[in-house]
């Protein structure tokens, strides 16, 4: 029978491990809902070389592509091109020194689409020693977006919570995480269960993830491009406890931003902890507690074009 228990328990310590039902996790309170908008913001579509490689040396061909947003609602900042790379394939026209779209403001207006054209001249046969080779016309697309999330923090006064326990009829709070759309994604998640007790410290943890298709790889320290994380403010009660020294907070806005760059590793930031103390409430209320992140998107695509040599 002993041999039979632990069995039983080796196999769903397995499964916690590899994706099954987080029983241990519900077991501590860290369940949550999650609401999470799709990653891509703008994309590189139709990419197209004309004529079809491969292309005979000392002649010419096209790279055409188009930058759309694929936001239906709200405009995107800041979107420009820039050719990388095109190997022994030499620029020849096109709208290369025109890096950013001319619009309003910079503004991308929502699922607006612009259209990018280069022309190449392939190289001389004797430049690439009368042997097939290939021009890889590498370009990257970057724009400006936000990262937004919300989750909500149930708290509830002591006398409250004391009668809950006493008549069994208290439940676990399930608190909802919504991330908007975007790339880059900032998650959160407390360290107890829901709903809290007021005056009492709670622990959140954050963590930046990059879950698009292009490359976000430093948490700058600019003014502008910080992590911040936000609770209720002072009047409501809530007060900072500690965000950690990679962090500074300001106690009158309850505001906290890093004061250092992060590297984000295999597209994680690592996971920083934050406390704070929850407000008097008079029987129960919910809060909200936002982090938000301004950032620059890399987009990188690469188009490999097989130039054949001609004697």
């Amino acid at each position: 029978m002993k041999k039979i228990i632990i069995c039983i328990f080796l196999v769903l310590l397995v499964a916690g491990c590899t994706g099954m039902p987080d029983i241990f996790g519900n077991i501590f309170g860290t369940q949550k809902k999650t609401k999470e908008l799709p990653p891509d913001v703008i994309v590189v579509q139709n990419i197209h070389t004309l004529p079809a490689p491969p292309i005979n040396t000392g002649d010419q061909f096209s790279v055409s592509f188009e930058v759309a947003n694929q936001e239906e609602q709200r405009e995107v900042k800041d979107v420009a091109y820039k050719l990388l790379d095109s190997g022994l394939c030499k620029w020849r026209s096109g709208n290369l020194n025109e890096s950013t779209f001319t619009t309003e403001g910079n503004y991308f207006l929502p699922k607006q689409v612009e259209f990018v054209e280069w022309t190449f001249n392939t190289p001389n046969a004797s430049e690439i020693a009368y042997l097939s080779t290939k021009c890889p016309i590498r370009f990257r697309v970057n724009y400006s977006f936000e990262a937004v999330s919300e989750i909500d923090v149930d708290v509830i006064s002591e006398q409250k919570y004391s009668q809950l326990q006493q008549t069994g009829g208290f439940k676990t709070f399930v608190p909802t995480l919504s991330m908007g759309r975007g790339p880059i994604k900032v998650l959160m998640e407390f360290g107890a269960s829901l709903p809290v007790k007021n005056n009492t410290v709670l622990p959140i943890y954050i963590t930046v993830q990059d879950k698009g298709t292009g490359l976000y790889s430093t948490i700058p320290d600019e003014a502008d491009k910080r992590l911040v994380i936000k609770i209720p403010n002072r009047t409501t009660g809530f007060i900072f406890q500690d965000c950690g020294e990679r962090f500074t907070c300001d106690s009158n806005t309850n505001e906290c931003w890093n004061n250092q760059n992060i590297t984000m590793i295999e597209r994680k930031s690592p996971t920083f902890r934050c406390s704070f103390t929850t407000p008097d409430v008079p029987i129960e209320k919910i809060y909200n507690i936002e982090a938000s992140l301004n950032y620059t998107y890399d987009v990188t695509n690469e188009v490999d074009v097989e130039v054949k040599p001609i004697r």
